[in-house]
């Protein structure tokens, strides 16, 4: 940090003496910067829908400006004003597509580049999902964390059931016989149901995701090798119904692995990197998820008002105490407690009141790994739904923020998707069958997640990707309850509305 401090402080030093010398020689003169500035269009790419209209300029002109349209049909010129018609309005034709709008100022010509996209049509409000998928989700939730943590046993753990549901349900779409009732009774409960458990997720999501007072965004894509399968229009109508999701064509060579990472990338608000390392030449399909979550806390940790306390201790999973910077507060507004399996917990809301933070704190001399075993989907959607008022909370939530990173097929195999991933998966609701491609199965689910928790908020991330082969051929005196997060413990990042974990995790160990 002192290297740093001392390159600006050099490069402060430097620029200085620079306008010292041009001050004393009279060369410092801001008037011909501007005198020399060179004419450039106000954007240099539009997106427009079919018949509406964006302004475009030219700043700077200082002559006569030429506009030409590369399509007539896709957009053309409504009015142009100013001195040397510098400003115009362009308007979207009914043709989509994508043209170049051209500025010529004397020799210079200048491109803008036009894509018009055809109008969406307004999405009718989906059903409100029934109790039992939203009671399987929790199953499935809870069942998974599970698992997971039997197979990773020394790290902090994070799983976006949300993500991960998701990604499965567009494979689902494309499920048949025992290879869809398989995936149907693990994550909705049984089979037939796989039309439900769609509208359940995308009822959740699209919710979330028209919040005003939180940030949410579920994005969704299926990468196709091109040339290796026609996609069928059943398959890909489902899952653009229901989940926006956008159908790729690519090569998938290390050109496609770098754009699935910058749409994970851009798609987690840049809290999630990269979700590919390579391709394989048998690999015909990767579907992947991704989810952003940035929320502030209805009310949130005051420095001022002792609420932030810096070197406080936490006891990891193995004994040793960590220093951490520890969150304090009083909740006593709406149905802050919460008690599961023996265990204490809070709920605190994140503004608008969609989505709260929910923990559970296991009892004395159990541990979490313990705990966590004793719960289920059941126990945890009544412990959410049971949760109290009575009570005053006097909590402590050390502040942490980690990533995490899984293979989720082994996991998910375990909870009964089994022939998913054999040469005995029927997946022909996706696409015809070729000699190249006679079938398809699931070769790896990959599932990354990352979680910042502070006085401000939250800031979660996950995305999951599916990658599939070819087969080988009123006000009242309250008592005042403690949960002190001091030692490991579970937590979740609930919609509130379903009771549906978007994030479950555990921290065994203090993070800074």
């Amino acid at each position: 940090m002192n290297t740093i401090y001392r390159s600006v402080s050099g490069i402060m030093i430097a620029v200085m003496v620079l306008l010292a010398g041009i001050a004393v020689s009279g060369i410092l003169q801001p008037s011909s910067a501007a005198a020399k500035a060179k004419p450039a269009l106000s954007k240099k790419s539009v997106t427009m829908t079919v018949q509406t209209t964006k302004a475009l300029k030219v700043k700077n002109a200082k002559q006569k400006v030429k506009w030409t349209t590369g399509d007539k049909k896709i957009v053309t010129f409504m009015s142009k004003k100013g001195k040397y018609s510098q400003s115009i309005i362009l308007k979207a034709g009914k043709k989509t597509g994508t043209c170049y709008v051209k500025a010529k100022i004397g020799k210079k010509t200048l491109k803008c580049k036009v894509t018009v996209k055809a109008k969406m049509e307004p999405r009718p409000d989906p059903p409100k999902p029934p109790d039992s998928i939203v009671e399987a989700a929790a199953r499935f939730s809870v069942n998974f964390l599970q698992d997971s943590m039997s197979l990773d046993q020394n790290r902090n753990l994070l799983i976006s059931p949300d993500s991960i549901m998701t990604a499965m349900a567009m494979v689902e779409n494309g499920a048949q016989g025992e290879t869809l009732e398989q995936m149907e009774k693990a994550m909705s409960g049984q089979a037939g149901t796989a039309e439900a458990f769609n509208e359940y997720l995308q009822y959740m999501n699209d919710r979330l995701a028209g919040s005003k007072s939180i940030l949410f965004t579920s994005a969704n894509s299926i990468w196709v090798r091109e040339g290796a399968l026609q996609i069928k229009d059943g398959f890909k109508d489902t899952n653009s119904k229901y989940h926006h999701a956008q159908l790729l064509e690519r090569a998938f060579d290390q050109q496609t692995v770098s754009e699935m990472n910058t749409w994970v990338k851009d798609n987690t608000r840049g809290m999630i990197k990269d979700i590919i390392d390579q391709l394989d030449p048998m690999d015909r399909l990767v579907l992947i998820n991704a989810i952003a979550f940035d929320g502030e806390w209805a009310e949130p940790f005051e420095k001022d008002y002792g609420q932030v306390q810096e070197d406080q201790d936490f006891t990891d999973a193995d004994g040793n105490k960590q220093k951490v910077t520890m969150l304090t507060q009083n909740l006593s507004n709406g149905r802050c407690y919460l008690e599961a399996a023996g265990g204490t917990g809070f709920v605190k809301p994140y503004k608008g009141g969609e989505v709260a933070f929910a923990c559970l704190l296991p009892p004395e001399g159990k541990s979490v790994d313990d705990f966590v075993l004793d719960l289920d989907g059941q126990k945890l959607q009544e412990a959410w739904y049971s949760r109290s008022d009575e009570y005053i909370v006097d909590i402590r939530l050390p502040k942490f923020t980690y990533d995490y990173d899984m293979s989720a097929g082994p996991v998910l195999q375990g909870l009964g998707i089994e022939r998913a991933f054999t040469d005995q998966a029927d997946f022909s609701g996706i696409a015809e069958p070729t000699v190249e491609t006679p079938g398809l199965h699931i070769d790896e689910v990959i599932h990354k997640t990352h979680i910042e928790v502070s006085e401000d908020g939250t800031k979660a991330a996950a995305a999951t990707a599916v990658t599939m082969k070819a087969n080988s051929a009123a006000p009242m005196e309250k008592e005042t309850r403690k949960v002190y997060l001091d030692r490991p413990f579970v937590y979740a990042l609930m919609d509130v509305e379903t009771g549906t974990p978007l994030f479950l995790g555990v921290v065994r160990y203090a993070t800074k």
